[in-house]
């Protein structure tokens, strides 16, 4: 291989890096590591949790409650309960779509539990809400204290 080939190979390849670093999504901050581990761990209590006939009732609810406020940018993504816990996510097309979707299910059948909610951007500009709800008697699986304000 010629020096001029070598060359146009280590060019080709710093480009190649360039552009993979700039697809790259940005470190999460320390409030956002802390709150997708919230969510792990709640997740993984609604994963081993028992999916029986109040989770259904619950789960029929906030997706009932859901479709009565049906926005042309909103989608939801996921409905899951179990073990007392259920998790909401929805994509908003911004965020006062946002504000204005969480507004109208606050008191939905549902969404009566206590509950609590992670508000997310994309990069693209979308907004992500996760919102859990659970059973009055139950604690949450995660100190959620520790990453408030």
């Amino acid at each position: 291989m010629q020096a001029s080939q070598r060359i146009a190979l280590v060019v080709c390849a710093l480009f190649a890096v360039a552009a993979w670093a700039a697809t790259e999504t940005p470190a999460m901050s320390a409030e956002e590591r802390q709150r997708a581990h919230e969510r792990e761990i709640i997740d993984a209590a609604i994963s081993r949790g028992e999916h029986g006939d109040g989770a259904a009732a619950v789960e029929r609810d906030l997706r009932h409650s859901l479709a009565d406020v049906a926005a042309p940018d909103l989608t939801v993504r996921d409905v899951a309960c179990g073990g007392g816990y259920c998790r909401v996510v929805l994509v908003h097309g911004t965020s006062r779509a946002q504000q204005d979707v969480l507004q109208k299910v606050t008191l939905k059948p549902g969404f009566r539990l206590p509950g609590m909610a992670h508000l997310e951007r994309t990069p693209e500009g979308a907004a992500i809400s996760f919102v859990y709800v659970r059973d009055a008697a139950l604690d949450w699986p995660v100190d959620t204290a520790a990453s408030s304000p």
